[in-house]
C-alpha cells in the first residue's frame, strides 16, 4: 500500500513540475509572439498559429503610420498552402500585434492591418482613410462679389478611425467618450472624471483616461509552460 501511495505522489509531483501555469501582465507595450494568428483566442493566449519561420510572405509594415500591408502568406508545407487572408485575425511583427481590417473599412490595395498600439484590459488601435464627401462650390461675380453659379463637387477627406478591443472576449467598439464610459463603469472614480469632460477636453484627455484605466485594472495572459525534467 505504501509503495502504491509513493508512486502516486511521484507521478503527481512530475506533472506539477512539467506543466506550470504562467501569468503574464499584459502591459501597454507588451510584446506578443511573432507570427500569424488565425483567431482571437490564439491572440489572447499569445500563441500564434504560425510563426514567421513556418511561412513565406510578402508584407510591408510602416512603423510611422502603425500600418502593415500583406500581399500573401504561404505555409511552408509540402503543398505550399496559401493562407486565405480573410481567415486571419491578425499578425505580430517585432512583438507588435496588428489586427486585420475588413476590406470595406479601408480603400487600399492588398490586405491591411493596424497596429494595436495600446495593449491591456482595453486595447486600442487606429487607422486613417479617405472618405468621399460632396461639397457645394460657388462662383462669384468679381464686380459685385455676388454668387452667380454653384455646383456640387465630390472631394476626399482624410478621416481617422479609433477603435477599442475588450481583451477578455475580443469585442470591439468605436473609441469615444460614450463607449469608453460603458467599458470603465467598474472604475467609479475614473468614470466620474471622464463623464465630466467636455467635448473639447475629451479630444485631449480620453486616451490618457484609457491609459489610467489599463494601469489600474491589469489583465493577464495565462499559459501552460511545458518544462523538461
Amino acid at each position: 500500500m505504501k509503495e502504491i501511495l509513493l508512486s502516486i505522489i511521484v507521478v503527481f509531483s512530475v506533472a506539477i513540475c512539467t506543466a506550470q501555469e504562467d501569468s503574464v501582465w499584459v502591459k501597454k507595450n507588451f510584446k506578443f509572439e511573432d507570427g500569424v494568428y488565425l483567431t482571437y483566442s490564439s491572440f489572447k493566449e499569445n500563441r500564434p498559429d504560425y510563426s514567421w519561420e513556418d511561412v513565406r510572405s510578402n508584407l510591408y509594415s510602416n512603423p510611422q503610420t502603425y500600418m502593415a500591408q500583406v500581399e500573401f502568406i504561404e505555409v511552408l508545407d509540402e503543398e505550399k498552402t496559401a493562407l486565405n487572408l480573410d481567415s486571419i485575425w491578425g499578425i505580430s511583427i517585432a512583438g507588435i500585434p496588428y489586427i486585420k481590417l475588413e476590406k470595406e473599412s479601408i480603400a487600399k490595395p492588398n490586405t491591411n492591418f493596424a497596429a494595436i498600439r495600446l495593449r491591456g484590459k482595453i486595447c486600442y488601435y487606429s487607422y486613417e482613410d479617405f472618405e468621399k464627401k460632396t461639397v457645394t462650390i460657388k462662383a462669384y461675380n468679381p464686380v459685385n462679389g455676388q454668387p452667380f453659379r454653384k455646383g456640387e463637387v465630390e472631394t476626399k477627406e482624410k478621416v481617422k478611425y479609433e477603435k477599442m478591443i475588450w481583451f477578455d472576449d475580443g469585442r470591439m467598439e468605436d473609441f469615444n467618450k460614450t463607449k469608453l464610459l460603458e467599458w470603465i463603469a467598474d472604475d467609479s472614480s475614473l468614470y466620474e472624471t471622464v463623464s465630466l469632460l467636455t467635448k473639447e477636453e475629451a479630444k485631449e484627455k480620453l486616451f490618457k483616461a484609457l491609459l489610467i484605466y489599463d494601469d489600474r485594472n491589469p489583465v493577464f495572459i495565462h499559459t501552460i509552460k511545458e518544462e523538461k525534467n
